[in-house]
């Protein structure tokens, strides 16, 4: 293996600026923000509330709101400069080979849909061929259960308004 492989970083992220509002009139909330991930290392973002947090990890997703803009930087992943992709290119990255779990999971659940019916809605968007109702029901238990939630079969069904100290096993 060529060792420049062995150490490219997994996630660089280079002079990242985030800019609230229009080019001419907007103000910079982040600035010159730089990390680098290497494979199979942890990396946790800390500091004070409205720091940049949140902003760095939707940026690196290309998740931001409509009224925030990537203004300068690079985010690069495995080698791929994610602000270059197209949205169909990024939506083959995003989900697959880079994801986000939220702070507070349960709070970005729609109350509105079952589980089950957000979860098979990824699953459907990933699969790369068309699933049959029963794959993608098989599925969506297999990822319930490999995250130890109790009774699979009966979460999909659940909405966010269920109780999540009933979800988990003890193990």
């Amino acid at each position: 293996m060529d060792a420049s492989v062995e150490t490219m970083p997994l996630v660089a992220v280079e002079d990242l600026w985030i800019r609230l509002g229009r080019a001419g009139d907007g103000t910079e909330i982040l600035r010159g923000v730089s990390l680098s991930i290497a494979p199979g290392e942890i990396v946790g973002l800390v500091g004070e509330s409205g720091s940049g947090k949140t902003m760095t990890a939707l940026a690196m997703l290309r998740l931001l709101p409509p009224q925030v803009t990537v203004c300068g930087g690079r985010i690069g992943f495995e080698g791929t400069d994610l602000l270059s992709l197209g949205a169909g290119q990024l939506q083959a990255v995003r989900g697959n080979r880079i994801a986000m779990i939220f702070q507070d999971p349960l709070r970005h659940l729609n109350p509105v849909f079952t589980v089950g019916q957000q979860l098979e809605a990824v699953i459907r968007a990933h699969a790369g061929r068309r699933l049959s109702a029963a794959e993608v029901r098989t599925r969506s238990i297999d990822l319930l259960e490999q995250v130890k939630i109790i009774n699979p079969e009966e979460r999909i069904s659940s909405n966010r308004n269920s109780s999540p100290a009933a979800w988990h096993s003890a193990s």
